[in-house]
């Protein structure tokens, strides 16, 4: 394993335990790394990393790490940004200081979207997949914030 995806093993260790092949499946899929054996299969699509299951579509994965643009959608027949399973919203918000001082700063939201899907296994790699984008974000706001700036905030939310 390289420097990055060693990185990557912050999110929640349930899961992990519960499911490591699937685990390290979604780690090279993150960190493109392709693998042509066993269950999960990662491949390579242009600027997209591939996860081919068996009896399921095909996860596709887009990241630009230098913007915090993840997008992940299942491969059905639709326009990607109709079946987007797992995206990232950037927002900002004005936050006042302290209570007598009308200075305020902003401070940058990351939001992890989860679209939700009745099928449990599709749910539960989405859930997998943003809970590691999750850590990586928080793992890249830490490296690059100063003392001075308001701490971003990062979080999942589900959506129908």
């Amino acid at each position: 394993m390289d420097e990055n995806s060693s990185k990557l093993n912050l999110f929640e260790m349930s899961n992990t335990d519960k499911y490591p092949f699937l685990s390290i499946a979604l780690e090279k899929l993150f960190t493109r790394h392709e693998k042509s054996y066993g269950y999960f299969k990662i491949g390579k699509e242009d600027n997209l990393s591939l996860l081919k299951l068996p009896f399921f579509p095909i996860l596709k994965f887009y990241k630009n790490e230098n913007y915090y643009i993840y997008r992940a959608y299942w491969d059905e027949g639709l326009e990607p940004e109709k079946k987007l399973a797992v995206r990232v919203s950037k927002k900002q918000k004005k936050v006042n200081l302290s209570k007598g001082s009308n200075r305020e700063e902003v401070q940058k939201i990351y939001e992890v979207i989860i679209k939700y899907d009745s099928r449990s296994e599709i749910h539960l790699i989405n859930k997998m997949l943003a809970k590691l984008i999750l850590a990586r974000i928080e793992e890249n706001l830490s490296l690059g914030r100063t003392a001075e700036e308001i701490k971003p905030l990062a979080m999942i939310t589900e959506e129908n």
